[in-house]
């Protein structure tokens, strides 16, 4: 996985052990063209920190210096709802037409919005179901074992409309279901 990404941010402690990693691979042959997160992993004792929030920060920093300009589409497949909460800051607040899909806080996607979602699920798992309501992607969990969080995490501001869609019994790992986020647009709050 790693060795196919684009760009990639790892981050140290001080005493240079790795606590953390981001990777983005660009699918430039697809139709929308994206960037997707492969992976975003914090070492446990940074957990409800802002390391994965800075990580990121710095991953489109880098890409906006080699392309020239920031990515207009991305997603990521996650069920964490941290995960989830941490794309949504990179949305502006207001006056733009950028979405996050799936829309979980209002529960409303446009077709447009599940349009590019399925096509994305398409590149990322074309052998797989794809439920544009949810935006789950059946099976895609691959092998991630039934106890992988000791407890299931919740966001970090404790969102409960949020943390309530992933602890669904319909979304827990134990079903092999990812949740697919997608962020469309100019994605990255300035302010």
């Amino acid at each position: 996985m790693l060795k196919d990404c684009d760009f990639l941010v790892v981050a140290y402690d001080k005493t240079n052990m790795a606590i953390g990693v981001i990777a983005l691979k660009h699918h430039t042959n697809s139709k929308p063209k994206f960037m997707h997160i492969e992976t975003i992993l914090v070492a446990e004792e940074h957990h409800n920190r802002i390391l994965a929030s800075h990580m990121a920060a710095h991953l489109f920093m880098n890409v906006a210096v080699v392309l020239g300009d920031l990515p207009k589409l991305v997603s990521m497949k996650t069920y964490n709802p941290r995960s989830y909460s941490m794309m949504a800051r990179f949305l502006p607040k207001s006056g733009t037409t950028c979405f996050m899909y799936p829309n979980i806080e209002n529960r409303t996607n446009t077709d447009e919005a599940k349009e590019i979602a399925e096509n994305i699920a398409n590149e990322l798992e074309p052998n797989l179901t794809f439920n544009h309501d949810t935006g789950v992607i059946y099976a895609a969990s691959g092998n991630v074992a039934d106890d992988f969080w000791p407890s299931f995490p919740n966001t970090r501001n404790n969102i409960m409309v949020v943390s309530s869609f992933y602890c669904n019994s319909s979304l827990k790992t134990s079903k092999g279901v990812f949740q697919f986020n997608t962020l469309r647009g100019r994605p990255f709050n300035r302010s």
